[in-house]
C-alpha cells in the first residue's frame, strides 16, 4: 500500500479518535497538582501530544514497533548476563549487533 493511501486511511480512522482523546487530559488539568499522579500522567500527555499524534501524517511511519523489539529481544535478554562486566568489547558488540539488525530493517545488505 502507497504512503499516500496510508496517511488516508490514518487520518480518517485514526484521526477521529486522536481528536477525541485530545481533549481528555487538557479539560480536567487545572483539577490536579502535577505532584500527584493523575496530574503528571495528564500533564506528560498533554505536552507529547503532538509527538504521539504524528504518525497519522505520515504513511511511511509505522504505528507499531513490534518488529524492532522482536529482533533485539533475545538480545537484550541475554546482555543482563554481562551487565556489569565492565568490558569494552561488550559495549562494541551491542553496537555491532544493533547496526547490523538496523541494516536489515532497513533492507540494506550487510555481505
Amino acid at each position: 500500500m502507497e504512503a499516500g493511501a496510508k496517511t488516508a486511511i490514518a487520518c480518517t480512522r485514526q484521526g477521529c479518535v486522536l481528536a477525541t482523546v485530545e481533549h481528555v487530559p487538557i479539560e480536567p488539568l487545572p483539577n490536579f497538582l502535577p505532584s500527584c499522579l493523575p496530574g503528571g500522567a495528564m500533564q506528560y500527555m498533554s505536552s507529547y501530544w503532538p509527538k504521539l499524534a504524528s504518525y497519522v501524517e505520515n504513511g511511511n511511519w509505522p504505528i507499531f514497533n513490534d518488529q524492532c523489539e522482536n529482533v533485539i529481544r533475545l538480545f537484550a535478554f541475554s546482555r543482563k548476563g554481562w551487565l556489569f562486566s565492565d568490558a569494552v568489547a561488550d559495549a562494541w558488540t551491542s553496537a555491532n549487533f544493533y547496526s547490523f539488525e538496523t541494516c536489515k530493517a532497513n533492507g540494506i545488505d550487510t555481505c
